[in-house]
């Protein structure tokens, strides 16, 4: 694997009908990226941004908070959705990946920073 992250999968299989002799073979899958969290509740767009990134929220989600995290879990950002299209302006933030996490979600949204 070229990125250096892989995952094993340890096949066993019987070589006779010995049970107690087996082979084994072996799969190197490549983790190349993160799978996209999916919630009606919130779309952020554009995703990767340089700039700014609109938030759409369903009007259901109106008065609820969130946190705006960076990749090493510092807080960078707190505020109140209070609008149905909320904007974050991340111009002055580093380039690299945030994690914005909206009061009583498990889900955590992925925002990358160019």
């Amino acid at each position: 694997c070229n990125s250096g992250e892989s995952i094993k999968t340890w096949q066993w299989k019987s070589v006779s009908a010995n049970p107690n002799l087996c082979n084994y073979s072996t799969n190197c899958n490549c983790i190349t990226g993160l799978e996209e969290q999916k919630n009606s509740n919130y779309n952020l767009t554009p995703n990767p941004t340089s700039s700014e990134v609109k938030i759409t929220i369903n009007p259901n989600q109106l008065g609820k908070t969130f946190t705006l995290f960076d990749n090493v879990g510092r807080v960078k950002m707190r505020g109140v959705f209070n609008s149905t299209e909320y904007i974050i302006n991340l111009e002055s933030f580093e380039p690299g990946i945030y994690l914005l996490k909206p009061s009583e979600e498990e889900t955590q949204f992925k925002i990358v920073k160019n």
